[in-house]
């Protein structure tokens, strides 16, 4: 995620190599993401 400006969030991992995956869970998961969540890249 970003702010506004562009700029990452204080704290916010920049790479996802050490942040834990989740499961993959039956169901189209793809454009049903928590309004928490960042948005993917493709969405």
């Amino acid at each position: 995620c970003l702010q506004h400006d562009a700029d990452p969030f204080p704290d916010h991992p920049t790479g996802w190599e050490h942040v834990p995956q989740p499961e993959i869970r039956v169901g189209p998961f793809d454009k049903m993401r928590p309004p928490f969540e960042c948005p993917a890249v493709n969405d």
